[in-house]
């Protein structure tokens, strides 16, 4: 039985991301399977999920849904790096192809991200939501939400402290391997539960910590 994406998710803390350590590695990240967006070097604003390296669209499609746009484009209102972003809506949830086959019980994995509220997102009551999952298949164009199963919370916030602004969000210890999930491999994605309304994200990090 597959677990859905409509799990209830526990609250995403804000907090100073760690430095990297001995026995971290990066499985998504900056120059890593395109983690902050920018692999997609068009200058064309708006980009679909069949244009952006390394992510797809587990609900509605890839040619269809817009994935990704150019930040800088309305000074006014993006107010972030000046580079591409993911737009997170209700008809999209990323997924990205890179995985972490786990060796090991007590294996820690953790995710960041920068966020940010725009257009008509409603603080307190849409929310931005990160999870791993599995699947026996990999992940391509064709996945879909019946051929994953969630591993760990779905975690989440509505807590938007910096209106039309990025913010950032750091969850070091998301979830912890047990030996049944040795030789599974873990991966991870992106969404929001809103309804209607979107928000930007960047800089997506996906780490392991080794015992």
């Amino acid at each position: 039985m597959h677990n859905k994406l409509t799990f209830v998710f526990s609250a995403l803390s804000i907090m100073l991301i760690p430095a990297l350590h001995a026995g971290e590695t990066v499985i998504i990240g900056a120059g890593v399977c395109n983690g902050d967006f920018n692999e997609d070097t068009s200058t064309d604003d708006k980009r679909r999920f069949s244009e952006t390296p390394h992510w797809f669209n587990l609900l509605s499609g890839e040619t269809g849904p817009v994935a990704t746009k150019l930040d800088g484009n309305d000074p006014a209102m993006d107010k972030g790096d000046g580079t591409r972003n993911a737009l997170i809506y209700k008809g999209s949830a990323f997924i990205n192809d890179s995985g972490h086959t786990v060796k090991s019980a007590g294996e820690i994995l953790s995710v960041s991200l920068d966020f940010r509220d725009y257009g008509t997102w409603v603080d307190g009551t849409d929310s931005i939501q990160i999870f791993f999952f599995t699947t026996d298949i990999g992940v391509d164009e064709s996945t879909t939400e019946e051929d994953i199963t969630l591993i760990g919370p779905m975690i989440g916030s509505t807590t938007v402290t910096e209106n039309n602004d990025f913010e950032a969000y750091e969850c070091p210890s998301v979830y912890t391997t047990v030996a049944e999930d040795i030789g599974k491999t873990i991966y991870a994605g992106i969404r929001a539960d809103c309804a209607g309304h979107y928000g930007r994200a960047d800089n997506f990090v996906f780490k392991v910590v080794t015992p």
